[in-house]
């Protein structure tokens, strides 16, 4: 639980279709199809695990886990059906041919996702909650720029009004 309502609605669809992706995977005899699998598993728990790190994702996020993802085991699960029965008609093998041609870009695409999430993970500046001070003195954050990264504007508007107020304390001598 991350204490965010909508973060944790995200992290619960998500997993409800991850945990569907691997059945489909179990169904799927094609050691190609489960490598790309196994990767698209991998790069998703990364990024759910970035989510409960920082719930604020969730805005960043909503799109990749309530399309991209969904679209992916509605895909897989398709492949795995037809794999269960044995199917060898036309509409089959179209699934069987588009399954092999765009999961590997899906692959490629969480993967990219979670590198973008790497790449801003670390540019968040650390701030002291209730005065916003940084470990440099004199050297106030707020908003964006501080712990959990990109927010929602009422959140980034607050922390000027706070960081006005303890900015003007600091420069009073009243803060350290």
């Amino acid at each position: 639980d991350t204490g965010d309502a909508q973060g944790d609605a995200l992290l619960t669809e998500a997993r409800e279709a991850l945990a569907a992706i691997r059945k489909a995977n179990d169904d799927i005899a094609d050691a190609g199809i489960s490598a790309c699998i196994e990767g698209i598993d991998s790069s998703c728990r990364a990024i759910l695990n970035r989510l409960e790190e920082q719930p604020a994702l969730h805005s960043q996020l909503r799109t990749f886990l309530r399309y991209y993802l969904p679209t992916t085991r509605k895909l897989l699960e398709a492949r795995a059906q037809i794999e269960r029965g044995g199917e060898q008609g036309d509409n089959a093998r179209k699934v069987r041919e588009r399954t092999d041609r765009v999961l590997p870009e899906i692959r490629r695409a969480f993967s990219r996702q979670l590198e973008a999430l790497d790449k801003h993970r670390w540019r968040t500046i650390k701030a002291a909650e209730g005065t916003f001070a940084t470990n440099l003195e004199g050297v106030f954050a707020g908003g964006d720029a501080i712990n959990d990264g990109p927010g929602i504007a009422i959140s980034a508007i607050a922390h000027g009004k706070q960081a006005a107020q303890a900015i003007d304390s600091y420069l009073a001598g009243a803060l350290k």
